[in-house]
């Protein structure tokens, strides 16, 4: 059965990774970084435009992202990972 976007949902990959154990504010500076990092490939994409930084930039954003969504799914191993 589809869901209805508007009826309340915890399927979100950050709230997946607070409901693993991590804290708020560690998703919170992971996924900040995360998003500076795609800015900076971004702009250095845009201001060096040619094939092999445009590629080097996808490859690197398309690397960060499915490690983000991976290393938010999975349990802190231990106590120092949560905080």
């Amino acid at each position: 059965m589809k869901k209805k976007p508007w009826v309340a949902h915890k399927d979100h990959f950050y709230q997946k990774a607070i409901q693993n154990g991590y804290s708020h504010s560690k998703v919170c500076k992971i996924i900040a970084l995360h998003g500076m990092l795609l800015i900076c490939l971004s702009a250095f994409a845009t201001i060096q435009s040619n094939l092999i930084i445009i590629s080097f930039s996808v490859v690197i954003s398309s690397i960060s992202t499915i490690y983000l969504l991976y290393y938010l799914n999975k349990k802190p191993k231990n106590i120092m990972e949560i905080i």
